[in-house]
This record gives C-alpha cells, structure tokens and sequence, in this order.
C-alpha cells in the first residue's frame, strides 16, 4: 500500500512539474524575454531606470504599444491604441486584440 501511494505521489509531482515547465516556456515566448534581456530593460518616459553599468537601455523602442496612444495598433492595424490610467500608472492596449 505504501508504494502505491508513494507511486501516486511522485505522479502527481511529474504531472506539476510538467505543467509547471510547459506554462513556464509558455510565459518565456509570450514575453519574448531573450530580447528584452538583450536591451537590457526598458526605459520609459520618465527615465529613471538604468542598467548596472548606469546607462539608459533600449528595450522600449521595442515595446509595441507603449506610449503609443492614438496610433494604429502595428499588430491588427485595425484598432487604435487606447491609454487608460490604473492606480496612477498608464497601461496601453489594442482593444480588438487585447480584449480582456
């Protein structure tokens, strides 16, 4: 009996893993975070990041809504980009592609 339970056991722990490792790389893809890693962060409007060496990066010439409000969304060009302003941060979004 115990060996049946501690064979459940470790399936369950592959089963997370697995799922774990498949949302994981998931995640990497959707943030596309080699080139993000790549830019060495993102500075936006008000410039105060900086990287360890103390220079600006260039990750937010890559962003593709950012500060883009008013302009065609460069992904559907169908919709343009709304701001709208959450706890006194900006969040920018292509309504038709980014519906939720």
């Amino acid at each position: 009996m115990a060996a049946s339970v501690a064979r459940r056991h470790i399936t369950l722990i592959t089963l997370q893993v697995r799922s774990v490792d498949r949302v994981g790389k998931r995640l990497l893809l959707w943030l596309d975070s080699d080139e993000a890693i790549r830019h060495e962060g993102s500075t936006l409007s008000d410039g105060t990041y900086r990287t360890v060496l103390n220079n600006s990066d260039g990750y937010q010439n890559c962003h593709r809504v950012y500060d883009r409000a008013d302009e065609l969304c460069p992904t559907c060009e169908r919709a343009v980009i709304r701001r709208i302003v959450q706890a006194q941060r900006s969040t920018f979004f292509c309504p038709t592609c980014q519906r939720r």
